[in-house]
């Protein structure tokens, strides 16, 4: 078998090495990677990476797409859950433009894959159901057979083990009618889950033996190291120690060899049991640090957060997406009415030349040509309305002083600004939320907080740059340079803060969960610019960024916190309490404060969050 697999690489490496055309190249990288991915995972990636980067390079979105689902698999199988998600998002997109439901179907599946393996249940059961009623739709029939196996699993591990086994017997049936051994060695791993659970243990057994025999046939280390690992616990409980050891060391073998962390951490687990239950507690504790670690890595809520985090970024992509194809449309429509009345305008000043050529052959009256100027009063009147648009438009979507540089020059130029408030707003606990509400929920509810913000932001002189998920970003001092934007910033967090707390007072329900918002702001260099041709969007770089971000990552909810920097400018006008200096990730130690409240003299209320006139004075004094 080995040979044939041998030769297999070794065909594909030839034909890739002859290929004449880079869209063939991709093709059969893409093809190397697939078929290499069950076995040498490391080396598939490279392949399916390189696919990806000719197939961007030559335009070719069909191989686009498969390499990004290539990518998403292997990333999949490690447990590197959110990068995964990423590929598998872009690829549904591109499945959809090109109304591929073959693909779409196999997106929705992978998809369903990645919050199984999280127990995210209903959101993994509502992604194969999708992915089965596409496929029903277009009879895919092998692929409707893993479809009806996926299910089975989501109800097992709900332990409704009745609808799953009615899953699985209708996966078994279409995998034995067109002898698909791969889907029958997944399918009988499954019900072997269900008897296991159940307690009948022989015929658990029986059912991954089967499964054993039929993986090993197709040499998928992964799946043969999830059958390995469940007789591995079959053995121990019917008190086989030795065979539950080889089948657990065998099991790691072939979990190493693919780099599948989550096959890793069981097996280890079975091998704790199996020390602890030969009295050699220091192998139990080893094997059991060694699986606590591995599973820390695999399923921690950070985990969970970047996958939530990704999709919904890709859902507000998506909604960006729309809103750009619709000013798209906007501007096309004003080009082509400003087009119409030029031609208007033409056509109104060869009648006005015709006018007067008539009126002075045969003397029309005074009032025609009145008329006729009128008319294009009017028409001039139109076309700076439009125009208008236009630049509104472009304002709507760029700093102002940005929007005209790209108006005169085509380009705007990056600058470096040396002070810099960058203000950084994270929702806590973002992933309970996303579990509460619905995705169309979650998303109402950004988008008013974030118009809310986008008003207060413009209040305080500040500039929006961007959402990342449930963040918001944004800072003071660009792309026009002041001086009172750390001051400001503040201002805009006390209201930001104000603004969810009235949100949250207003909910009747007490089971509802609360937005609880933490802000984090620090002051120092970036650089900010305009990147690329199309789409543009202003933005800021530089490690005055990152140290933002971590500052709002140390903080706490409802409270504003800042860098020693940004107290050094603001410490005249608030009353703050030092935390002291704080580890921040990636960044070491930084001096940080609470920010509490207005000093009292400058403040227009008891809260001490609404500046008074006298700060306000202040505030203007120092632009």
């Amino acid at each position: 078998m080995f040979a044939t697999v041998d030769s297999t690489i070794d065909s594909l490496k030839t034909l890739i090495d002859d290929a004449d055309q880079d869209t063939t190249k991709a093709r059969l990288l893409r093809h190397l990677a697939d078929f290499l991915r069950p076995t040498d995972p490391l080396t598939a990636h490279d392949y399916a990476h390189e696919a990806y980067q000719l197939a961007i390079q030559t335009g070719c979105i069909e191989e686009k797409v498969e390499a990004a689902m290539v990518l998403g698999r292997i990333y999949s199988d490690q447990g590197d859950y959110e990068k995964a998600t990423g590929y598998y998002l872009q690829s549904q997109e591109i499945y959809e433009e090109l109304e591929d439901k073959k693909g779409t179907a196999q997106v929705y599946n992978n998809l369903g894959v990645i919050y199984a393996s999280q127990k995210i249940l209903d959101k993994a059961l509502e992604y194969y159901f999708k992915s089965l009623e596409i496929r029903l739709a277009i009879d895919d029939t092998v692929m409707i057979g893993f479809s009806y196996n996926n299910i089975g699993t989501i109800y097992s591990e709900m332990k409704k083990h009745l609808r799953a086994l009615e899953y699985f017997e209708k996966a078994m049936k279409l995998f034995k009618k067109y002898g698909n051994e791969r889907g029958l060695g997944v399918v009988y791993n499954n019900m072997g889950e269900i008897f296991k659970k159940e307690n009948m243990l022989d015929k658990a057994a029986d059912f991954y033996q089967k499964s054993l025999a039929l993986k090993r046939k197709g040499n998928n280390k992964r799946s043969l190291s999830i059958t390995l690992n469940n007789l591995a616990e079959v053995s121990l409980r019917t008190g086989d120690i030795g065979k539950s050891r080889q089948y657990a060391q065998e099991s790691i073998r072939q979990a190493l060899a693919v780099g599948s962390r989550q096959e890793m951490k069981t097996a280890y687990e079975t091998l704790s049991l199996i020390a602890e239950k030969e009295k050699d507690y220091r192998s139990a504790l080893k094997y059991f640090k060694a699986a606590a670690q591995i599973g820390d890595s695999l399923s921690s809520d950070e985990t969970i957060q970047a996958i939530l985090h990704v999709e919904m970024q890709h859902e507000f992509d998506l909604k960006q997406k729309q809103y750009e194809f619709e000013q798209r449309q906007a501007f096309q429509e004003q080009e082509d009415l400003v087009q119409r009345q030029k031609l208007i305008l033409f056509l109104v000043l060869t009648g006005l030349v015709s006018s007067l050529l008539l009126v002075f052959m045969v003397y029309r009256s005074a009032r025609e040509r009145k008329q006729a100027n009128a008319l294009l009063n009017e028409q001039k009147i139109e076309l700076q309305s439009e125009k208008s648009k236009s630049d509104n438009l472009l304002l709507n979507i760029l700093p102002a002083p940005i929007a005209e540089e790209l108006k005169k020059k085509g380009k705007a130029s990056f600058r470096r600004y040396e002070a810099v408030s960058v203000m950084f707003a994270d929702f806590q606990n973002f992933t309970g939320l996303c579990e509460y509400f619905t995705q169309k929920e979650i998303i109402e509810q950004l988008d008013r907080f974030f118009i809310k913000f986008d008003t207060l932001v413009e209040k305080y002189n500040l500039e929006k740059i961007k959402t990342i998920g449930d963040a918001y970003l944004c800072a003071g001092g660009v792309p026009e340079e002041n001086n009172s934007h750390p001051v400001n910033s503040i201002l805009a967090a006390f209201e930001f803060q104000h603004f969810i707390t009235l949100h949250n007072l207003a909910i009747k329900d007490e089971t509802m969960p609360r937005w609880r918002l933490r802000i984090g702001i620090h002051t120092g260099p970036v650089a900010a610019g305009v990147v690329g041709m199309k789409k543009f969007a202003y933005d800021i770089w530089g490690d005055t960024v990152n140290i933002a971000a971590r500052v709002e990552t140390t903080g706490e909810v409802d409270r504003v916190n800042i860098s020693g920097a940004t107290f050094e400018l603001i410490k005249d006008y608030f009353v703050c309490t030092h935390r002291g200096k704080i580890e921040a990730k990636n960044k070491g130690l930084i001096d940080m404060y609470f920010v509490d409240r207005l000093k009292p003299e400058f403040s227009e209320n008891k809260f001490g969050n609404k500046p008074n006139n006298e700060l306000r004075k202040i505030i203007k004094d120092l632009n």
